[in-house]
């Protein structure tokens, strides 16, 4: 349009130019955060553009594209998985399921980063980070230990890392945190400090924020095989704290009856009937 006078161009000018910075805040959110963030800026500022002709041939044009490459990304993150797997078949190290809930998301790049800061305190690697879902946040990642931690199982890497956050974190007076030179622990924690509810799963350790309380637990095998049944619990923390509580009264009361089952009483022989 350059050269071209009069009020009806210049009003095309000035659409053009919304449209264009719509354009440029698309594309470096697109650079710095993900997805989710992209569809937030376009609910957040072409609402103001609707009937801007620029926009609304953009959006069209784009909506495809998205679509894409979100397909697109899928894919390929499932095929770096599946070379991995495929290339690691047998290999000792332990390989984690990660899990991140968070109710709200604001700090969602600064609880992954410090999780990641964490597990590789405690020898383990991230090899595969799946796309987050929109929303509420959620994002699954696999880790795998590295060959310092090679001869450690799952369980114990788990431990390690409870350990980890119980020592540094629960142990300590929150003043004590020097948030700039924090591990990864304390810097774990501090990022959840803005969310009402969390859920991170690192194998068989969970990290819980629900009702204003932060719990680290470390699953047995079987409420890691409920857990692992009911996968929806890790986006309701307050769901899976109450799953939780049940299971556990439920195998206690199993172990009550196992135990009376299996006492010596029980497995002792009858006394003879009297025959007078």
């Amino acid at each position: 349009m350059t050269g071209l006078a009069g009020e009806f161009f210049d009003r095309q000018r000035e659409r053009l130019r919304d449209a264009r910075k719509l354009v440029q805040d698309l594309a470096r959110s697109r650079r710095e955060q993900s997805t989710r963030e992209m569809d937030e800026v376009w609910n957040g500022l072409a609402s103001t553009l609707r009937s801007n002709p620029f926009v609304l041939r953009w959006d069209e044009q784009s909506r495809r594209a998205r679509q894409n490459y979100r397909l697109r990304r899928y894919h390929e993150h499932r095929a770096d998985a599946l070379d991995w797997f495929a290339a690691s078949a047998g290999s000792p190290a332990a390989v984690l399921p990660v899990a991140i809930f968070l109710g709200d998301g604001t700090a969602a790049l600064a609880t992954q980063a410090a999780l990641e800061q964490l597990l590789d305190e405690t020898g383990v690697d991230v090899f595969h980070r799946e796309p987050p879902v929109q929303g509420s946040w959620f994002r699954k990642l696999w880790a795998r230990g590295r060959a310092e931690t090679a001869h450690l199982t799952a369980e114990q890497i788990a431990a390690e890392l409870e350990r980890k956050i119980r020592i540094e974190v629960f142990d300590k007076a929150q003043a004590q945190i020097d948030h700039q030179q924090a591990t990864g622990a304390a810097a774990l924690i501090a990022s959840l400090q803005g969310e009402e509810r969390a859920c991170i799963q690192v194998g068989s350790l969970l990290v819980i924020k629900a009702n204003g309380a932060i719990v680290a637990k470390n699953l047995t095998q079987y409420q890691l095989a409920w857990l692992e049944r009911n996968q929806t619990l890790l986006r309701d923390p307050e769901g899976l704290v109450k799953g939780l509580e049940t299971l556990s009264s439920q195998s206690a009361v199993m172990a009550e009856l196992l135990q009376r089952l299996l006492s010596p009483d029980r497995l002792a022989p009858a006394a003879p009937r009297s025959t007078c």
